[in-house]
């Protein structure tokens, strides 16, 4: 688990300023970075509350709503791999039952999986940012006319948390789905063509329940 100040991590004041940031993070590193015989775990953490810390955006994600983007930290080859496994899995269950597994491109299945499920996660970041933009308009618009906490406010920003980690999950997969179509450019599918019958390909895709397949590999990688 990362720790949560990130502040306290680069070991900083909250109201540090870009060069400061920079400035802790480079000395940090040199002490902790794992070629110079220093903790990976430490490093995480270090290079995490850089990542966020140095990016303006990020940073009042973190300063207001309390949201770490972690997208960072993670091994996206690794991700991918993963991606393309749980995928082919799938597959290969169904082609092992099927007597068009010589027609049926399987790498091309995969390719458009990942283009489907990147679309997929493409809306729903565009909605999940539609959905911040409007909560921020109304969060602005919310005057409370008594000293103390504005209850409507800390709804508000409850949500707005919520919807920002969506927001930072959908990313992280389309990350992951782009590397995992790079990774997919090394191979390729030879089609036996005497056995293609006349109604033309049958793709192993449409035997896919697709939201069974989603439950499936999303939550794994």
């Amino acid at each position: 688990m990362i720790e949560n100040d990130l502040y306290k991590i680069l070991d900083i004041e909250k109201d540090a300023s870009e060069g400061d940031i920079k400035k802790a993070y480079k000395k940090l590193s040199k002490i902790h970075h794992p070629d110079k015989g220093g903790d990976e775990e430490e490093f995480k953490k270090i290079s995490l509350a850089y990542s966020v810390l140095s990016d303006i955006e990020k940073r009042n994600n973190y300063d207001k709503y309390g949201v770490v983007d972690d997208s960072g930290n993670i091994n996206i080859d690794d991700a991918a791999t993963k991606c393309i496994i749980d995928i082919s899995n799938g597959l290969l269950a169904q082609a092992e039952i099927s007597d068009r597994c010589k027609s049926t491109d399987f790498i091309k299945i995969i390719r458009d999986i990942l283009k489907k499920t990147n679309n997929e996660e493409n809306d729903k970041t565009n909605n999940f940012e539609m959905i911040i933009k409007r909560l921020k308009i109304m969060e602005e618009r919310i005057e409370y006319h008594k000293k103390g906490e504005n209850l409507f406010k800390i709804l508000i920003n409850n949500r707005i948390s919520g919807y920002i980690r969506q927001n930072y999950e959908s990313k992280k997969k389309k990350l992951i789905l782009m590397k995992a179509t790079k990774l997919l450019e090394n191979y390729s599918f030879k089609i036996d063509e005497e056995n293609v019958n006349n109604i033309g390909r049958v793709r192993l895709l449409d035997m896919l329940n697709s939201t069974q397949f989603s439950s499936t590999t999303s939550a794994s990688w």
